[in-house]
């Protein structure tokens, strides 16, 4: 569904609406998003950077990430930020710094629990 942004860019807020579909994203579903548990918003959150969740949340987690890209002036628009966001995602390059910053700052056993 169509959803309304506010952004601040260059000292002005801008406001405009996203259709997730006009990016090539399909429509999702509550029921595929729905997390129950802190157990499965762990799992969802892992899914998604190693990749292997499904499409909507992959969809979803990689058009926010590209919002905040554009904020962060890190790209230009909506469609170069979902692109770079989605093949972080794909390449498995997301679930790389992730695991790579737990392996540094965290408890790399649990995550390898939470996988199996």
């Amino acid at each position: 569904s169509k959803n309304t942004i506010c952004f601040l860019q260059d000292d002005k807020i801008d406001k405009m609406i996203i259709d997730p579909q006009k990016f090539g994203l399909r429509q999702a579903t509550i029921r595929d998003l729905q997390i129950s548990t802190k157990k499965d918003a762990i799992q969802a959150f892992i899914s998604v950077l190693d990749g292997t969740a499904n499409q909507s949340m992959i969809e979803i987690t990689a058009l926010n990430s590209a919002a905040g890209l554009v904020v962060g002036n890190v790209v230009k628009d909506l469609e170069e930020g979902l692109q770079m966001s989605l093949h972080s995602i794909t390449s498995g390059k997301a679930f790389s710094h992730f695991d790579s910053f737990i392996r540094n700052c965290g408890d790399h056993d649990k995550i390898k629990e939470i996988q199996q």
